[in-house]
């Protein structure tokens, strides 16, 4: 087995999250129609109508604290130590662990105002089942550091869901 901890590859899983999360290091740069608070109203004079879309399961801004404390939290409570050697029983422990955990927090979010698909991280989210998709024979091929990283971070790809950012929508009298 590959000498390392799993704090090692949690370290470069967290650096990959944070770099890939746009409601983290880049929120001011998500488009404004899938942030909280968004609000549009076409008004139209002649026809006497007033239209309001008002998002409201918008993405919020979130902090590297917040995704570390989630992430870490959840293998704490899977039994987890982040510190310990990796071993052969743990390591498949380890990506499960992850698999649910990006599955039920890391997002891709779209609406049906924007053609963006972005990568978000979701704090409040706790949909916990297995993702189908863990492909236990990656684990097999992994062996040095590096491998094992490259295992964790594809992991944390294949396991994204789809978040839609919906609105209220509104027509009345002017």
């Amino acid at each position: 087995m590959v000498d390392t901890t799993y704090r090692v590859i949690s370290d470069a899983v967290l650096a990959h999250l944070k770099s890939k999360c746009a409601n983290i290091r880049n929120y001011d740069d998500i488009p404004i129609e899938l942030k909280p608070g968004y609000r549009w109203d076409q008004d139209n004079a002649r026809a006497r109508f007033m239209w309001e879309i008002q998002a409201n399961t918008a993405v919020s801004q979130e902090s590297d604290g917040n995704l570390e404390n989630s992430y870490n939290s959840f293998m704490n409570e899977r039994g987890i130590n982040l510190d310990e050697k990796v071993t052969s029983s743990g390591l498949l422990n380890y990506f499960v662990a992850l698999s649910i955990w990006c599955a039920s927090h890391i997002v891709i979010v779209s609406s049906q105002l924007r053609n963006d698909r972005i990568i978000c991280f979701r704090s409040g989210n706790t949909d916990l089942s297995i993702p189908e998709n863990l492909n236990k024979d990656w684990i097999v091929h992994a062996t040095d550091v590096t491998s094992l990283i490259q295992v964790a971070t594809q992991i944390t790809t294949n396991n994204i869901k789809n978040y839609f950012v919906r609105y209220n929508e509104q027509l009345y009298n002017a």
